[in-house]
């Protein structure tokens, strides 16, 4: 008989702590082996029982949320994975993106209804990242700050005589891919003579506050995308949560169009949307990098661009998070290389005519 993973349910609200639990019980691969109303007790509960992974409401009384988060990922002898619960609110995206950092696993939006539809949604999601989290077994994106600062150094780039080298590169991820994408970000160096674009599963509120975290940290420029934005060298522009981005090549430009459009699998933005446009607009000069993510989305998209003579990236198994979105694009025969993740900023500057 396999194990069942162990799940712990903390929340201030009793009656969430009770859907939630009947929720992830009727599932037959998990357990509940405790609640908690807030961080306090959280700690303690994870202190005295063996969990696999916890769902952490961000908002609570005494101790929120990352103030358990840092004491769990302190603690040695149980270091379970965390999954963060959230509203959709600013605040709350602040605080979810600053878990990331800190060594969440992920995060789930709290519904705004006790609709049908939501539940259900909420259902899927949350019992699919646990188990994800369960398989990544205990694997962090990174080890938060000290191996961001361990980054290869970047020289910058002349200001004036940084010719564009008349590329782009657009990048898909999930599960994994905020601290992921952090560390690409960081890595590039001022005046970039190439736009990034980036589709990153993440709902609305949550894409503006990534931004702007990103912005502050980064040599580069970083923005959440508006409709009909002129792609500029040295900028990077993330799809806004919830909506899709494509990049059209008009009047000598390239530019972002954002619509709501459908749910693609299940998700928007949606990673192959992006990358389809991005092989139409820029045919060869196109860079194409699937990271870390659940599911298959943007295997579709980086095969248009290996179709039309773009080069194509993977990162790979060993320091993905979850390994899901590389491996389609990998099994569909469609990717040039397949790197870990501090080799994929220098490839990506050497695929734009740029020598770290």
């Amino acid at each position: 008989m396999v194990d069942k993973i162990k799940v712990a349910v903390v929340d201030d609200s009793l009656f969430i702590r009770t859907i939630l639990s009947d929720m992830l019980s009727t599932d037959p691969e998990l357990e509940i082996v405790g609640t908690a109303k807030d961080g306090v007790e959280a700690v303690e509960l994870v202190g005295r029982k063996k969990i696999d992974v916890v769902t952490m409401d961000v908002v609570m009384p005494r101790s929120d949320g990352l103030q358990a988060l840092e004491k769990i990922m302190k603690l040695k002898d149980n270091n379970p994975a965390v999954l963060m619960l959230s509203a959709a609110d600013r605040s709350s995206a602040d605080t979810v993106m600053k878990s990331l950092e800190l060594g969440a696993f992920d995060f789930v939006m709290k519904p705004a209804s006790t609709s049908s539809t939501n539940i259900l949604r909420l259902k899927w999601e949350i019992i699919s990242k646990i188990k994800a989290a369960h398989r990544a077994g205990g694997r962090r994106a990174l080890e938060t700050e000290e191996d961001i600062l361990k980054m290869p150094a970047m020289k910058d780039l002349p200001k004036p005589t940084t010719k564009s080298s008349g590329r782009i590169i657009a990048i898909g991820s999930s599960t994994g891919g905020p601290v992921a994408l952090r560390y690409i970000l960081q890595s590039m160096p001022a005046h970039l003579p190439a736009p990034i674009v980036i589709a990153q599963h993440m709902p609305k509120a949550f894409t503006e506050s990534f931004s702007e975290r990103l912005g502050k940290k980064c040599k580069i420029k970083v923005m959440e995308s508006k409709e009909g934005e002129v792609l500029r060298d040295g900028c990077a522009y993330i799809a806004p949560g919830d909506s899709h981005m494509r990049i059209v090549y008009e009047d000598g430009k390239l530019k972002a169009t954002i619509e709501e459009g459908d749910r693609i699998r299940g998700g928007r933005p949606s990673v192959d949307i992006l990358l389809s446009s991005v092989a139409e607009s820029s045919g060869e000069n196109a860079i194409g990098v699937i990271l870390t993510g659940m599911g298959g989305d943007g295997a579709r998209g980086i095969k248009s661009i290996k179709d039309c003579g773009g080069h194509t990236i993977a990162q790979d198994e060993s320091t993905s998070l979850v390994w899901s979105m590389p491996r389609a694009a990998i099994r569909l025969g469609v990717v040039d290389q397949v790197l870990p993740l501090d080799q994929i900023p220098r490839a990506l500057l050497s695929d734009i005519g740029v020598r770290a």
